[in-house]
């Protein structure tokens, strides 16, 4: 067998019920000569088995048992048993397309100056895939400019440098949930990180992504990476904005891809969406998202008086739902000239 060419990472914990139709995607990549370094964090669910029966059929699977460290240790275990320069990360309830890996390997040959590169993505829900894609910034300058901001390269569709990753340190444990954010702010200081236009990735959303515990945890972490410090010890007020902003962004998902009652439970939990640094505007931030909630419903009168009482509340939310309306309208047009 040809030596590999590239690693891919696949951190495995519970994920029986998702497990093979990543697996497959892996073996049924346009590029062959890889390893897979599948790391078995103490499942209980039989995706032990799973991985075994796929290691058995397949030489290029290694797989690794232990018992549970979670997701950080793995990810740092995995950088070390990688034999490859290019690592390719995969989550187990995900979908590769079938270039994917080929596509990033001639990418980062040929640009040996860029560390990280990821790609858009497209949303799984419970009927399948849906219409729902990502359009992440492209060129490294734009990334560079937005990414203290937000994190705008997805972590499931990364291909990195190994030697970059280890050059900085690793993942770092301390921003829990926002692992990936955390080490692409520190990647900026030995290269660029870029995104392909090209869904490679089909990213599977469902209910163990979106509990209130875990949102806000990662969004505690996300703004501390910001700022380069502990989580314990961010201010109350970037804390609470990034809950908002996180828990905002997940219950919009969850409309856009049909996943109603999903997105309804989020939008009426009060520890994300009401903060006391910021009461009012959580509160607006919530009564938009249940106009579109109630819009995707059918509900037109509920999402109109959802609608005025955001705006009464805070009046740039009406100013950026209008926005958004007039961009709609000036695509039709342009389209239709």
């Amino acid at each position: 067998m040809p030596e590999p060419r590239v690693s891919v990472l696949l951190p495995v914990y519970n994920a029986a019920r998702f497990l093979p139709d990543c697996i497959q995607s892996l073996l049924n990549q346009t590029l062959i000569d890889m390893q897979i370094v599948a790391i078995n964090d103490g499942s209980t669910d039989g995706s032990g088995d799973i991985l075994n029966h796929y290691a058995r059929a397949d030489r290029r699977i290694e797989v690794h048992h232990r018992p549970n460290r979670g997701l950080v240790p793995t990810l740092n275990e995995g950088i070390e048993l990688c034999q490859r320069e290019f690592i390719a990360r995969m989550d187990a309830d995900d979908v590769a397309a079938p270039h994917r890996l080929e596509m990033q390997f001639n990418y980062l040959r040929s640009r040996p100056g860029t560390v990280a590169l990821g790609s858009a993505i497209q949303y799984l829900g419970p009927g399948g895939l849906t219409a729902v894609r990502t359009h992440p910034p492209l060129k490294p300058s734009v990334i560079r400019e937005k990414l203290p901001r937000s994190n705008c390269i997805s972590h499931p569709t990364v291909m990195l440098r190994r030697s970059a990753v280890k050059a900085v340190g690793g993942y770092r444990a301390l921003y829990i949930h926002a692992e990936d954010y955390d080490l692409w702010l520190r990647l900026r200081s030995l290269g660029e990180l870029e995104n392909l236009p090209e869904v490679l990735l089909y990213y599977r959303v469902h209910e163990n992504q979106i509990s209130a515990r875990h949102l806000r945890t990662q969004a505690i972490s996300v703004a501390a990476a910001r700022l380069n410090i502990a989580p314990a010890d961010l201010p109350i007020i970037p804390a609470e904005a990034s809950i908002l902003n996180i828990a905002s962004g997940w219950a919009a998902l969850l409309i856009n891809i049909r996943q109603l009652d999903a997105a309804s439970a989020l939008i009426q939990d009060d520890a994300l969406f009401t903060l006391t640094s910021c009461r009012r505007h959580s509160a607006a931030r919530r009564d938009w998202l249940a106009a579109r909630l109630y819009g995707a419903r059918g509900r037109m009168g509920a999402a109109l008086a959802a609608l005025l009482r955001a705006s009464v509340r805070d009046p740039t939310l009406l100013a950026m739902t209008g926005w958004k309306l007039a961009g709609r309208c000036r695509s039709s047009w342009s389209l239709s000239k």
